[in-house]
């Protein structure tokens, strides 16, 4: 398993930083959800020692997984995405998106398809732009 860095913000808000092949992966919690995740290309190591919450090693270790090809969904992980920022139609998208096999592609007419008008492809593409997963 890679190295764990955990870095600690105010309001309980933390980040567990994966590293891996793409640059590291950031998953930012604020308590016990997950409100984004993204890469940044940092070469800089954080050894501060805290105290780690469970969920967040579990969610540590699916990425683990998955970047090592042993692992084809974030089933545990999905619990923890915190939704409650984003709109009704975001929601609708992104569980949406959930769906989709690992390996599998959608366009953004098909997944439109699927939310029930073809015609909202656009509003699809910019909800997938402003995803914080």
């Amino acid at each position: 398993m890679q190295r764990l860095y955990i870095l600690i913000f105010i309001m309980k808000e933390c980040e567990l930083v994966y590293p891996s092949f793409l640059g590291k992966i950031v998953i930012r919690f604020i308590g016990d959800k997950i409100v984004k995740i993204f890469v940044i290309k940092d070469n800089k190591e954080n050894t501060d020692i805290v105290k780690i919450n469970k969920n967040y090693i579990q969610v540590y270790k699916e990425f683990d997984r998955y970047f090592n090809g042993l692992k084809e969904e974030f089933s545990y992980t999905r619990k923890f995405l915190d939704f409650s920022f984003l709109t009704v139609f975001q929601r609708k998208v992104y569980n949406e998106l959930m769906k989709i096999e690992y390996g599998s592609f959608i366009t953004y007419t098909q997944l439109a398809r699927k939310l029930g008008n073809e015609n909202l492809k656009r509003a699809v593409g910019i909800a997938l732009k402003m995803n914080p997963f």
